[in-house]
């Protein structure tokens, strides 16, 4: 009887999508959604403030970077003032700037996180973010990146409440910290509903965010930018 013939080396399998902190084929964007979707919060009596959502911040707008768009495309109910109008979409701005911070490097205890996250956004954002930090891996930007979004509408349908229509490009990449190397460059445009609320001094969070369209590629919503 003839030897059989060598068995070639089985590939290992890529990591689960859920210790990689990205679904493969999935934008570094999808996952955030996916894992962020956290309860709607609404203001607390007596609370200086209420629960809200996981977003990147900075001290400044991001506008030039991420595509903001003017607050004159709000509308809604309950004649909120141009302050107001200003600045949901300041926070919407910051969110994405601060997040893109807080992922490169990774850094889970960025500070400027629980400016524009609640308790419960802001532990899952902080957990995704150290599962991530223990895999050494990072989400950057490419060059040339196309990331950018803008506010398709703001609707103020409550006191200290608002809910904005979201268009973002996402061409992040993830990668290994170590030697660079994408794991996953995906590129996807997504349409997200945010829920944002304002506390006793006046500032406003994002208390929710939910993906309601997904496109490949740059696509969709991102025509109307």
């Amino acid at each position: 009887m003839s030897p059989s013939p060598p068995r070639s080396r089985p590939r290992l399998a890529p990591p689960p999508a859920r210790l990689s902190g990205r679904t493969p084929g999935l934008s570094a964007l999808s996952a955030v959604v996916l894992t962020l979707v956290v309860a709607l919060a609404t203001p607390a009596c007596g609370s200086s403030r209420p629960d809200q959502a996981s977003v990147p911040v900075d001290t400044t707008p991001a506008a030039a970077s991420t595509g903001a768009t003017s607050p004159d495309a709000a509308t809604g109910t309950g004649a909120p003032s141009s302050a107001d109008q200003l600045a949901v979409n300041a926070i919407l701005d910051r969110y994405w700037t601060i997040w893109l911070e807080a992922s490169d490097p990774t850094n889970p205890e960025d500070p400027h996180l629980s400016e524009v996250l609640s308790a419960e956004a802001l532990s899952q954002t902080r957990a995704n973010l150290r599962s991530r930090a223990a895999l050494g891996q990072a989400i950057v930007l490419p060059a040339a990146a196309q990331f950018r979004h803008h506010v398709e509408a703001i609707a103020f349908d409550a006191p200290g409440r608002a809910t904005a229509t979201e268009c973002v490009v996402d061409d992040s990449q993830l990668i290994d910290g170590s030697t660079g190397a994408v794991i996953n460059g995906s590129v996807a445009t997504y349409e997200l509903l945010k829920v944002l609320v304002q506390d006793n001094d006046g500032n406003w969070t994002i208390s929710n965010s939910r993906q309601q369209m997904r496109w490949e590629g740059v696509a969709g919503c991102a025509g109307s930018a």
